[in-house]
């Protein structure tokens, strides 16, 4: 059991890795931290090809999923959408074009050492981008 004084934290605002064209985000935390996560936001920009596009972020605990969300709809063929997920927002329908869609964030999302909140695109194509990563957290030190 991870040591950490639960009355102490740190808000702060980060930014995760660019990942290849092609492939999904990851954020993980420090070593010596436990992290909540508040909010993510990112840019999806689709290729010219392919079929449509939905969005799922998960937590993965080291070897299960725990708690995850899925947008409303599905974003389309040489599309840009700004992605913004956090525990306070809705899950917008996309049955329209917009420059920007809402995912609710579970509640309660603590990463700790060998802990990732991920995305998992269906039907990513090879030339799709995720691109400014930047998500909201409290950061607890361990003691």
């Amino acid at each position: 059991m991870h040591k950490f004084d639960i009355n102490v934290f740190e808000l702060q605002t980060r930014s995760a890795p660019t990942p290849a064209a092609g492939a999904d985000f990851i954020i993980t935390p420090n070593a010596a931290e436990r992290i909540e996560l508040l909010a993510v936001t990112f840019t999806f920009d689709a290729a010219a090809a392919g079929a449509n596009r939905l969005i799922h972020m998960h937590h993965l605990n080291g070897t299960s999923d725990t708690q995850g969300t899925t947008a409303a709809g599905f974003i389309v063929a040489n599309e840009t959408i700004n992605v913004e997920c956090s525990q306070f927002m809705e899950n917008q329908d996309l049955t329209t074009s917009f420059a920007t869609i809402t995912m609710p964030m579970p509640g309660n999302v603590y990463l700790e050492l060998g802990d990732t909140w991920v995305s998992e695109v269906a039907n990513i194509q090879a030339l799709d981008e995720i691109q400014d990563i930047v998500f909201r957290c409290k950061v607890w030190m361990r003691l």
